[in-house]
């Protein structure tokens, strides 16, 4: 007790000054105020007119610094000037009977929130001697609270003990940066620890406090230090592990005596490890609290009812969080929560076999809404436990959810704070200290252009955000982007617009040419029909002209043997490369062969122009090539020439073809049929020539059948 007795004499609280220096140079060359006593006074403090700044103004009484409120006098215990820090002593009892302190009468402590001073979050508040009505606010006034241990191991507050309740809480929030308020409706006492470590024994350092910095105290925006590692894991920017490095509203802890090296995190009435940090996030994931034992379905937070993040500070709990309730009561089925059978922590319940499967109620829901940013609540009237899953996906078993987890997320920091341009020359003159447009008063230090503030790494890097550009440079490069980009976007979409019209040219021109070429085709007065086939068709009737169906070869070209789709068998004959026949000259041949209709002659069923060369498309014969028959080379043929055959022969050579015609044919027949008939027999004479150079070709065979039956037509008109 006597330790605690002696301790007690650093009771504190710490009042945050800003220290904002006036940009003229007059201003700046303000003298520093004279030493009080034994205590330094750092600028931009000021103990009398002709030192330091007006707006930072204290007093020095007999050799000891006092700070004013709007209503009392406090005591200054230490100044820090490096983190722009002042700590004072709080109100002691009124007298040793009472739970009282002196100050109640001034309602607390009281700032004047237009002097550049505010209260720092690094304080824990203990309030003593509370009203009921300090239930329903959220601070911690379970039988669990810090204020207990104090008021039971210090003899200071013996009257406290068993006055009323206690309730403990952090300061930093928005009700409490100006203002520490003690009355009789809410509580009639109060102290204050700066930095309390809850874990450490009130014997060892219940009320040691070391200073810190806020968020706008990071040091200097050119070179804000990161902190050393915490054991194997890195402390990356903006999270401080101690008051030299990082910054200071990002404060976490390295716990050196846990396994070498620990990361912690403190909220408002509980520490809980740090599991992972993802920089580049911005997030962190700690462990949630486990069960008390194996034989009760409580979480050993239930004492501070759950998480409870500081709110003025720059950590919430992210929507990234499955929160699992366990061992919940009825009231939760009037709540949003899912409490029905078929909620996810039923299943984890279930699968890990433990007490809360037996729990009559559980809940669950994703955490990042307004109630739950700062705070995950359990409570004996709610639910006594939980748990907590980060990106948890359904669809997985529980053996893959993997390690339970909570993520917290910070805010970017902005700028360091600076008293002076000092203050950001350490980085090699890359920032500049000037007011902040966005908090009146405050003096940060900013990049100088073209450099910008990297919130991750704490320094001013080459890389542009301005809105405005960063330099002509810039600027140019800029303009010159995005011209370029949209350029070759229009110049795009030009060469598509024009590529996908010529294509439905192309289309439409095909389809209007297959049109003309049928109706060429189809053009014959009586005739058959041809048909027009594609390169497709051709191709897979001949399985692509293989080898293996080819028939034959002839002055015209190569035949191949061909199953149409239909299963019609064809002989496909191809011409030869370079024959120079063009297209209407193929289609008209087409046509005028389809006009024959001889039992001696094989019918032509159309043809193909779509490939390199012309495609004629005969039916199939099965009996042979009439050279076959002729020279008896064909089994069943009619063998070589006979008397008969050469008699034809020569009346050919003669020109007396009309006395081998049957004479029952010429019996009766008109003049013209006459001439018909010889010169149709002629024409058959010449086809069955034995060398291939004194046969007709199959353009001449035509275009003499179509010269005789065109004369034909014309006698048969004149008559």
């Amino acid at each position: 007790m006597e330790a605690m007795e002696a301790t007690h004499k650093l009771f504190i609280f710490t009042l945050e000054a800003l220290l904002l220096i006036l940009t003229s140079s007059a201003q700046q060359q303000q003298q520093q105020c004279s030493d009080c006593g034994n205590t330094s006074v750092p600028y931009p403090l000021s103990t009398a007119p002709t030192c330091g700044d007006k707006s930072y103004k204290i007093r020095c009484d007999a050799g000891r610094l006092l700070f004013d409120t709007v209503n009392n006098t406090y005591p200054i215990t230490s100044v820090n000037p490096t983190n722009q820090r002042l700590v004072i002593k709080p109100a002691t009892l009124s007298s040793n009977d009472t739970c009282v302190t002196s100050d109640i009468v001034y309602e607390g402590i009281q700032l004047n929130s237009s002097l550049p001073f505010n209260i720092t979050s690094s304080n824990t508040i203990l309030y003593l001697n509370c009203t009921e009505t300090l239930l329903q606010s959220p601070l911690n006034c379970t039988s669990a609270s810090l204020c207990h241990v104090y008021a039971n191991q210090t003899d200071s507050v013996a009257p406290c003990r068993d006055a009323g309740l206690c309730c403990t809480f952090r300061t930093g929030g928005s009700s409490t940066e100006h203002r520490i308020r003690v009355r009789e409706a809410g509580c009639s006492a109060y102290t204050s620890f700066v930095n309390l470590d809850p874990n450490l024994p009130t014997t060892r350092q219940l009320f040691i406090f070391t200073a810190a910095a806020l968020l706008i105290y990071a040091g200097c925006a050119s070179s804000a230090k990161q902190c050393s590692d915490c054991g194997n894991t890195t402390v990356p920017y903006p999270l401080s592990t101690s008051p030299t490095c990082g910054d200071q509203s990002y404060k976490i802890r390295c716990d050196a005596a846990a396994g070498g090296g620990t990361l912690v995190f403190d909220t408002l009435n509980n520490t809980y490890p740090i599991a992972s940090i993802n920089p580049s996030a911005q997030r962190f994931v700690i462990k949630p609290a486990t069960l008390v034992s194996n034989a009760t379905c409580v979480t050993s937070d239930l004492v501070h009812q759950g998480l409870q993040l500081n709110s003025s500070l720059p950590f919430n709990v992210t929507s990234s969080n499955t929160i699992l309730y366990l061992n919940c009561t009825a009231d939760l089925l009037r709540s949003p929560l899912n409490c029905s059978s078929s909620s996810l922590c039923h299943v984890y319940a279930n699968y890990t076999r433990g007490v809360c499967a037996n729990a009559p109620l559980c809940c669950t829901f994703r955490a990042g809404g307004s109630s739950t940013s700062y705070m995950i609540r359990v409570r004996e009237s709610g639910c006594s436990a939980y748990t907590s899953f980060v990106n948890l996906d359904q669809s997985l078993g529980v053996d893959r959810w993997g390690q339970p987890g909570l993520e917290i997320q910070w805010v970017s920091p902005r700028e360091p704070v600076c008293g002076s341009q000092v203050d950001c020359n350490d980085g090699g003159g890359n920032s500049t200290c000037g007011l902040d447009p966005a908090e009146s008063g405050v003096r940060r230090c900013f990049c100088n252009s073209p450099l910008v503030w990297d919130p991750i790494q704490g320094v001013c890097v080459k890389y542009c955000q301005d809105s405005q550009g960063c330099g002509k440079a810039d600027r140019t490069a800029l303009i010159a982007g995005l011209t370029s980009g949209l350029g070759a976007t229009l110049f795009l979409a030009i060469i598509a617009i024009l590529l996908y019209k010529r294509h439905r040219r192309i289309i439409e021109a095909q389809e209007r040419l297959a049109k003309e070429r049928e109706d060429i085709l189809n053009a014959s007065g009586g005739g058959r029909a041809a048909k027009l086939f594609t390169g497709k068709e051709i191709k897979k009737a001949t399985h692509d002209f293989s080898k293996d169906r080819l028939l034959g070869a002839g002055g015209y070209g190569d035949v191949y043997k061909g199953f149409l789709q239909d299963g019609t068998v064809v002989a496909v004959k191809c011409a030869k490369l370079g024959n120079t026949k063009g297209t209407d000259q193929v289609l008209n041949e087409v046509r005028i062969l389809c006009q024959v209709n001889h039992r001696s002659l094989v019918h032509l069923l159309g043809c193909c122009v779509e490939l390199e060369q012309p495609i004629l498309v005969y039916e199939y014969i099965e009996n042979g090539a009439l050279s076959e028959h002729l020279q008896g080379l064909k089994h069943g043929g009619r063998g070589q020439l006979t008397w008969s055959h050469l008699y034809v022969q020569r009346m050919v050579e003669e020109e007396r073809i009309m006395d081998v015609i049957d004479p029952l044919l010429k019996e009766g027949a008109t003049t013209l049929e006459m001439e018909t008939m010889k010169a149709l027999g002629f024409l058959a004479v010449g086809c069955l020539e034995e060398r291939r150079q004194n046969r007709p070709s199959m353009k001449e065979v035509t275009e003499e059948i179509e010269y005789i039956i065109s004369i034909a037509k014309a006698k048969a008109v004149e008559n």
